[in-house]
């Protein structure tokens, strides 16, 4: 690739990096001059649709914004039927070499960078373009401090619907991305704000919040485990900047910030010394924690005319009466009050039974309800992953699977290639989930291409859906002949893989010593180059002191081993230079033509190189002639004539002015 003119215009210079799927060179823009990247799709990815729209999705989302901070798409273009980017050039290193050579970084230092960060967040968001893969590699420090964020391209509009799943892939780095990402939800910018505090996080630490020994292992610990606070792992980290980082990496979306400007500006009132809306609702939310103790009182039922209350009906019979009137009979007075504490023991046990009843009704209906309607559960996404991890999604929701094998090309062995229902789908618990896993790239014999030319040999292997790589060497087989390959014919290899291949170049020449030609004629030095082998080349001739016609150079000079049949190129005398010419000057000579009639004005100029005429032509009496003279040498005579007799001679000399004083004849 180094050397190699993409599009007509940019030269590949050099190897900047890469990732998965793409390499990233530095090239030189040959109509501009300026140095620029280029982003490619690996070899394997170049043909496959949903890499191509990553490709272009990258520069229609960096061709909306237009910030210092968002390293800008300068071209997109094609070679040889294969599209890429060409990118500004940023001079720097990644944001995840600054940390593993700097970390922890200073707070001050750390809260700029993730200031800077969002702001670039921010512009995009309100652009209506989500990252969805912020990370420190895509986050690049400059030569001159800058940062500057890279790599849209997984980025989506924020009103797309989309989930961060691409061909059966999660979409973005497992230990930058939300909680929702892993569940294979739709990415929000809530989602870039929980990348970030990752970030944060990893700069004040040198660690990340979560770690595994596979994507899946830490994408579950986003979904289900706490972070560990900053200050355990670094105790100069700050408690309000400690609650910034947490309140980003809050597992609820609704809980994190509601706009990149908004964690951007509780940073900066961080910096300033001011209060910050983290802490605040930290300190908020432990208050309105409460703690009921063992024994505690239990919750009191609403009163009656509340809203939740049940009114109940008091049997006839059992209303109180009325209170007696003071002056009345004192055994009265007792009996009613007698009959008032009964009425208030009926009401009371009709009361609980009827409460009781509604219990038991209630508790009847909702395990009916259950059992008849069970609730629904959510489909995990499992498309992508490896079984064993499938599989186990699939048990924590309480659902089942089955599973069918097929052969992919683009897929691990066991890894699970689809999936029906598919992710975020309800069903019942229980449900079964079809799943189709991958049995790997299929096996084939390699094919026998020996002694096969090079042409057809590729052609086969092609037909074979196999790749050649080509080499050469000397051999007594003929040129251009397969010679060896590697896998021998009939070994296993799978669709795509290599076969490496050696082409004969012939039988090696033996090589020839350039003889010395130095002081031989031109005929004599090319029968000499016949007799060993070799043949004259370009011939050029020169002035020098040696004899004309004799060889005074040669390349290859003598000595050199060449092969048979090259050409030596030669260096001719052409004898002694000659002397200089005489310098060739010029003048204008200036003729009045007297008397009256036509006559003939003829000019002579003597000099260096001999006499001669270098004017003659008929005029009027009257007319005022312009001649042009050139002369050589440092003096020339100019003769002028009027019909053929002398009116007017001068002296032209080589010294400033260039004419002395001649005669003139009047006519």
């Amino acid at each position: 690739m180094i050397g190699t003119v993409l599009a007509g215009r940019y030269r590949v210079i050099g190897l900047l990096g890469g990732g998965g799927m793409s390499v990233v060179y530095k090239a030189t823009d040959q109509v501009t001059g300026d140095t620029v990247a280029v982003k490619a799709l690996r070899a394997e990815y170049a043909s496959d649709a949903a890499f191509l729209r990553r490709l272009r999705r990258e520069a229609e989302a960096v061709r909306r914004l237009s910030h210092p901070g968002v390293v800008a798409v300068r071209d997109v273009a094609e070679s040889d039927g294969h599209p890429f980017l060409v990118l500004e050039y940023v001079e720097g290193i990644t944001l995840k070499q600054y940390i593993r050579e700097h970390a922890p970084l200073p707070v001050e230092e750390a809260v700029s960078i993730a200031c800077r960060v969002l702001a670039v967040l921010e512009h995009a968001h309100a652009h209506g373009v989500i990252h969805r893969d912020v990370k420190p590699q895509n986050i690049l420090i400059t030569s001159d401090d800058q940062v500057m964020v890279t790599d849209f391209g997984i980025a989506r509009a924020s009103w797309a619907t989309t989930t961060v799943v691409e061909n059966g892939a999660m979409v973005g780095t497992a230990h930058y991305f939300a909680p929702e990402q892993a569940r294979g939800l739709p990415a929000s910018e809530r989602s870039d704000l929980y990348a970030v505090g990752v970030i944060l996080f990893e700069m004040l630490t040198g660690r990340l919040p979560f770690e595994g020994d596979s994507p899946v292992a830490v994408a579950m610990q986003h979904l289900e485990q706490e972070p560990p606070r900053p200050s355990a792992l670094n105790p100069a980290v700050p408690a309000a900047l400690e609650a910034i980082v947490l309140k980003a990496l809050a597992k609820d979306p609704a809980r994190r910030y509601p706009s990149a400007a908004a964690m951007r500006e509780d940073l900066e009132r961080f910096l300033a010394g001011e209060p910050v809306v983290a802490l605040a609702e930290e300190e908020e939310e432990a208050q309105r924690t409460l703690v009921v103790p063992p024994g505690g009182d239990a919750p009191i039922l609403p009163a009656a005319g509340t809203p939740g209350s049940v009114a109940l009906p008091v049997p006839a019979g059992d209303r109180v009466p009325a209170r007696p009137a003071a002056e009345g009979d004192e055994k009265r007075q007792a009996q009613a009050g007698r009959d008032a504490r009964a009425a208030r023991r009926r009401r009371a046990w009709w009361l609980a039974v009827g409460v009781l009843a509604i219990l038991v009704l209630a508790f009847g209906a909702g395990v009916a309800r259950r059992w008849l309607t069970p609730p629904l559960v959510q489909v995990p996404v499992v498309e992508g992953l490896p079984l064993i991890e499938a599989q186990a999604r699939l048990e924590r929701a309480g659902l089942q699977w089955q599973i069918r094998e097929e052969r992919h090309d683009n897929s691990e062995v066991n890894t699970v290639i689809d999936q029906d229902p598919p992710g975020g789908e309800q069903v019942r618990p229980g449900s079964t989930v079809s799943l189709v896993v991958s049995k790997g790239p299929e096996w084939l014999a390699a094919p026998d291409v020996r002694g096969l030319s090079e042409r057809d040999a590729r052609i086969r292997l092609e037909n074979a859906g196999l790749a050649a790589s080509v080499r050469y060497r000397h051999d007594q087989a003929a040129p251009g002949t397969v010679i060896e390959q590697d896998p021998g014919p009939g070994s296993p290899i799978q669709a795509g893989m290599t076969v490496y291949l050696t082409v004969s170049e012939g039988p090696e020449e033996r090589s020839v010593q350039v003889p010395s030609l130095f002081g031989l004629v031109l005929d004599d030095a090319r029968a000499e180059l016949q007799r060993v082998g070799l043949r004259a080349g370009e011939v050029r001739e020169v002035f020098s002191d040696y004899p004309a016609g004799t060889v005074i150079g040669q390349n290859p000079p003598a000595a050199t081993a060449v092969r048979p049949g090259t050409a030596v190129a030669l260096v001719v005398s052409k004898g002694d230079e000659p002397p200089p010419q005489p310098a060739t000057r010029e003048a204008r000579l200036s003729v009045d033509i007297r008397g009256e009639g036509r006559h003939v004005l003829r000019v002579e100029v003597q000099d260096a190189a001999g006499r001669r005429v270098v004017y003659e032509k008929e005029h009027r009496g009257g007319d005022k002639v312009d001649v042009p003279v050139t002369w050589q040498g440092e003096e020339a005579r100019v003769l002028v004539f009027l019909d053929g007799e002398l009116v007017e001679e001068r002296t032209l000399t080589a010294e400033p002015g260039g004419r002395k004083p001649g005669k003139e004849t009047d006519r």
